[in-house]
């Protein structure tokens, strides 16, 4: 587990992962990347992108998102 992130949040954030890597056709990595760029680019913290995406109420901007 990492530092500071709770279990909770891990599993939100591999759904979150899984969920734009199946949808997009893209490896975990490049989704983790994305979900996070998305974070930052929005002065966000990623637990709350994720949680969003998750309930389909969080649009990923950029190319194929």
């Amino acid at each position: 587990m990492t530092a500071g992130v709770g279990r909770g949040q891990s599993r939100k954030r591999g759904q979150g992962k899984g969920k734009l890597a199946e949808r997009q056709g893209i490896g975990m990595e490049q989704a983790f990347g994305a979900l996070r760029g998305c974070a930052r680019s929005h002065s966000r913290r990623l637990s709350d992108v994720v949680r969003a995406f998750i309930a389909d109420s969080e649009r990923l901007a950029g190319p194929g998102l």
